[in-house]
């Protein structure tokens, strides 16, 4: 395949008909091969406080009340430059309140027509709907709501993650009920959401079980790790760095362990050579673990790429936090300008490394 050919160098925005011109190559891809998205949350995870009502213009939607819905549009983009700043030091209070209204408008609707919608203009053919119970009980969209709404639509695997006040001795069964009931595909462990902290030998012990209950049930684990600073309590934000992982024996699993955001997310500028070198450590050890690279900047997906073996690596774009196509615009844009190879690189994490981890088991 030749170059797009944009004449300007290496750009940091694209416009919307530079995009849409990726999307037509993204298109040919397609021909003969399935696109992938490994991480997508189908309702908002962080707060998990809004209420849902039927919309009455849309079957397979529901909305936050007083919000009309629009399908998602291709536009300009803007890539953020490196070095950008992750942390916030906002009051929690005030960071809360900005953040509750940023993201309504991010889930202001949820439901299959809506994430299709986004499927549609961004060539993706299948994702994988990452549950995330959140922190308290009882409160929030659960794994049986998920499943009422998207379980019968083969373009979403589901994966499910486990009650925060689990005990060890519970997590077998819990997690064969859920295989049984809801058809789950995979794991999901949010250790910051969850309250989990795996500087805690408690919690490593329960991180040990789900790994072993994975390898009995045949299923992968996709897990956050990096640095999570906009929570309900700021004591989670470091449980899933990637240091508390360095004593986890993923051996315990021979199913695929997916490392989300390449343990980078909220990750500063100066801390990433770090992580990416302790990753490779674990990458190096255990053959098993994978890496998506939701959430990423541009110059990060680059890191991880000239760091990782390229059979190892799965696109995921977290989904409706982010604009699903905005990051394959980012991807394809980054591989065309950077690598020969570009379209094979593009299929791998694309396609065949998604396919071969997870989605393989559509087939049965």
């Amino acid at each position: 395949m030749g170059k797009l050919g944009y004449n300007k160098g290496f750009l940091m925005d694209l416009c919307a008909k530079e995009v849409q011109k990726i999307m037509n190559w993204i298109s040919d891809i397609k021909k003969d091969y399935k696109l992938y998205d490994m991480h997508v949350h189908p309702n908002e995870i962080i707060f998990n406080e809004y209420v849902y009502n039927q919309n009455k213009n849309f079957s397979e939607i529901q909305s936050i009340k007083g919000i009309s819905y629009q399908k998602p549009e291709i536009s300009n983009v803007k890539f953020p430059p490196e070095g950008e700043k992750k942390t916030i030091s906002t009051p929690i209070m005030n960071k809360k309140i900005a953040l509750m209204m940023s993201l309504k408008k991010l889930y202001g609707h949820i439901g299959p027509e809506v994430i299709a919608h986004h499927m549609n203009i961004s060539g993706i053919d299948q994702v994988l709907l990452l549950h995330v119970s959140p922190f308290s009980a009882g409160q929030g969209i659960d794994i049986e709501e998920i499943h009422d709404l998207y379980g019968d639509d083969n373009r979403f695997l589901l994966a499910c993650s486990l009650p925060v006040d689990i005990k060890i001795s519970e997590i077998k069964s819990h997690l064969i009920r859920a295989k049984n009931r809801f058809n789950i595909k995979a794991i999901k462990v949010h250790p910051s959401i969850s309250g989990m902290d795996l500087s805690n030998k408690y919690y490593v012990d329960l991180f040990e079980e789900i790994l072993v209950t994975a390898d009995y049930l045949k299923l992968p684990i996709v897990v956050h790790v990096g640095r999570s600073n906009l929570l309900n309590n700021p004591d989670y934000a470091n449980y899933a760095l990637i240091d508390n992982f360095l004593k986890i024996d993923f051996g315990l699993t021979n199913y695929a362990v997916v490392i989300a955001h390449a343990g980078l997310h909220q990750i500063d500028l100066s801390e990433q050579e770090s992580v990416l070198r302790k990753l490779s450590m674990l990458m190096e050890k255990y053959s098993n673990i994978n890496i998506d690279i939701s959430t990423l900047q541009m110059n990060e997906i680059d890191k991880v790429i000239n760091k990782t073996s390229i059979d190892r690596i799965m696109f995921g774009s977290d989904a409706l936090y982010i604009q699903q196509w905005k990051m394959i615009t980012m991807l394809f844009y980054l591989l065309e300008q950077r690598y020969r190879d570009f379209s094979d690189k593009f299929i791998k994490i694309c396609s065949l490394n998604p396919y071969k981890t997870i989605f393989y088991q559509k087939d049965y």
